[in-house]
């Protein structure tokens, strides 16, 4: 988030907006986090960011909460996720009833953060564009065939970043991928990029083989 202030405030300045019009901004951008420490410490730091610019802004738009439970007050344009990575079955039996009783693809071996996909591809609007940070499983488990399938059919991952076998989180063995949604894709291509330490590898499509970038 703070990122997306910065970005705002940079525009702001060369466009030399009013305080107003930068509030207004600002109440554009949204966000839930269930940990209060975090929250807290984000409002916080997101207060320091913006007092560099002589401003004050409550942040309405940023919800202390459960995702699951979030009733969106508009279509969003743009999100950005690293939701958790848990499986549901390893969850207590009151989440893992609302999961199943609300969520597509919420029965069997599912991970959260598959249902934080289908969550947040519902709540963008048609033009919108989503970047998510998660294992790469969904490439291959038995689980998320389904998943895959639905994701196929509306033809909207634009790219993926696949970090393979390689760690991007320190103490976490965790294989990551970034997924990249664009709900106007307008080709029926997925641009695909394999990363294996500091080498890259794309996968054309179209030409159908491994080329250096």
């Amino acid at each position: 988030l703070t990122a997306i202030v910065q970005r705002n405030l940079e525009y702001a300045e060369q466009h030399n907006l009013s305080n107003h019009e930068i509030v207004q901004m600002l109440s554009n951008i949204y966000g839930v986090e269930i940990d209060s420490k975090y929250y807290n410490s984000t409002v916080d730091n997101l207060n320091k960011q913006i007092a560099r610019y002589g401003l004050t802004y409550d942040w309405p738009n940023l919800i202390c909460g459960n995702t699951l439970d979030y009733v969106a007050p508009v279509e969003f344009d743009y999100c950005a996720q690293n939701p958790p990575y848990i499986r549901v079955h390893d969850m207590d039996l009151e989440t893992r009833k609302n999961i199943e009783d609300n969520f597509k693809f919420g029965v069997g071996n599912t991970d959260l953060y598959v249902i934080f996909f289908e969550k947040c591809i519902k709540m963008m609007n048609r033009n919108g564009k989503m970047c998510f940070i998660t294992p790469n499983s969904y490439f291959h488990n038995t689980s998320q065939k389904a998943f895959r399938q639905w994701l196929a059919d509306m033809n909207v991952i634009k790219g993926i970043v696949d970090y393979g076998r390689v760690s991007i989180f320190d103490k976490i063995a965790t294989y990551t991928a970034i997924t990249i949604i664009d709900f106007n894709k307008d080709s029926n291509n997925t641009q695909y990029t394999l990363m294996k330490g500091k080498t890259e590898k794309e996968y054309n499509p179209d030409a159908g083989k491994v080329e250096d970038i």
